[in-house]
């Protein structure tokens, strides 16, 4: 049964409201200013680095502006994060779990097996392991593990297969976030790294659960008009968007054709096991069930679910048209050629 706020839950919930508005009206003028500076004719060099330094910055500014000495609030967010907003951060996470899997896919496995048990495992998480560990009041797979069975091997297996696969992950991301920001910005490999590091304590540390739920959704906002505008645009021109149901289906079978081509004959059929491991790993995956931990029940973990799926597929039906989109404008310049060519 859903219960009412009580007068600290919503002071609470008033006060992250407006330390969150601060910051992304910060990240939002900032963006101005930057249109602005590109306008005036500030050198491509100077915008293309501004633009990744001033998302991290904002992402570490959030986690600042979150500081608490509240344990409940440190571990769990105070458990008073909006379904909407907790959704929004799962999607987010998923997406970056997920996009070192898009293609040229490798030879050592299957891209479609891979995003079959992708999505058999975010619907996992969305509707069963996430409220049911949200309804148990556990934090993770191990500490319901550790809560259920009094194994101790089994209890330090579970601690240690959780710890691992987050390690990995985040290992993962980190090299990602450092790669990225390298190419963009034009520093070297040592720079990115410190800076991704120093953003990474400033949002985790002082704000804990909450500070990384909040980056999640700031990130998530970033992606999305990342992704979006760009399209908005090429549709108010008269392009067509390539999707296989709500946009142009004819360019969307061109892109997928010269997709296919490049990358010629690598990646491997379908798996079963595949499909199966990367499933059970999204729904007891760490850090995509920490969303779920920081809304107030069950009920409010089933519509972080909801909304997690809903902005999932959103997230990749953009990523599929930007893709598309790319392709088609590459193919003049390459007469049909692989791009790698």
């Amino acid at each position: 049964m859903h219960r009412p706020a009580t007068e600290d839950e919503a002071r609470a919930r008033d006060a992250i409201d407006g330390r969150v508005t601060f910051a992304i009206v910060a990240f939002a003028a900032t963006g101005g200013l930057i249109v602005l500076l590109d306008r005036v004719g500030v050198s491509e060099r100077f915008i293309a680095a501004i633009g990744p330094t001033t998302a991290l910055l904002a992402l570490g500014l959030i986690g600042f502006v979150l500081r608490t000495m509240r344990i409940s609030g440190f571990y769990a967010a105070s458990r008073s994060a909006p379904p909407a907003y907790a959704g929004f951060a799962t999607a987010a996470i998923a997406t970056a779990l997920a996009a070192p899997f898009t293609p040229p896919v490798s030879d050592l496995y299957s891209g479609a097996g891979v995003f079959t048990g992708f999505a058999l495992g975010l619907a996992c998480l969305a509707f069963v392991s996430g409220p049911y560990l949200r309804r148990t009041g556990a934090f993770s797979i191990s500490d319901l593990v550790g809560a259920r069975f009094e194994n101790m091997a089994l209890r330090l297996g579970a601690a240690l297969l959780v710890g691992v696969s987050a390690l990995l992950a985040g290992m993962a991301g980190f090299e990602t976030a450092v790669s990225a920001l390298s190419t963009i910005a034009g520093l070297s490999r040592g720079v990115a790294a410190v800076a991704v590091a120093a953003v990474l304590v400033v949002a985790t540390v002082p704000g804990g659960l909450s500070g990384v739920l909040w980056a999640a959704v700031a990130a998530a906002g970033v992606a999305l008009a990342g992704f979006a505008l760009p399209l908005l645009l090429a549709a108010l021109a008269g392009q067509a968007i390539p999707l296989p149901v709500l946009g142009d289906q004819e360019a969307w079978r061109r892109a997928t054709s010269l997709i296919s081509f490049w990358q010629g004959d690598s990646g491997q059929p379908v798996g079963l096991w595949l499909s199966l491991g990367m499933a059970l790993g999204m729904a007891a995956s760490a850090p995509l069930i920490a969303p779920f931990l920081t809304v107030r029940d069950r009920t409010a973990a089933l519509r972080a679910g909801v909304g997690a799926g809903l902005w999932s597929a959103v997230l990749a039906a953009l990523v599929a048209a930007t893709v598309a989109a790319s392709a088609l404008g590459l193919i003049d310049q390459l007469g049909g050629r692989r791009p790698d060519r």
